[in-house]
């Protein structure tokens, strides 16, 4: 048993006539629209290559990103360190 095709390999190819498909939404790139006030603050540091290298090993093993090891790793010195010296005072900066 064969299959016949009559209309030709540009039917399988096309999209029937009848119907009008709506266009496609374009994928936009670059940075997504903001949707408020952002609690996050981009800076720079200074750490040692060691200290780096741990960072994105942990990230990876972890299966988290670099931002999330050091926000970790930021919550739990806080903690300690509020514990021992009560709440941390700002600087007025």
């Amino acid at each position: 048993m064969t299959k016949k095709f009559a209309a030709g390999l540009n039917s399988l190819l096309e999209s029937p006539a009848k119907e009008t498909a709506a266009p496609k939404k374009v994928a936009r790139r670059g940075r997504a629209a903001s949707t408020g006030p952002k609690e996050d603050k981009i800076a720079s540091f200074v750490v040692s290559l060691e200290h780096l290298r741990k960072i994105k090993a942990v990230a990876y093993w972890e299966r988290m990103t670099s931002k999330e090891v050091l926000a970790t790793a930021l919550e739990e010195y806080f903690s300690r360190y509020e514990k021992k010296h009560g709440g941390i005072k700002e600087t007025g900066k």
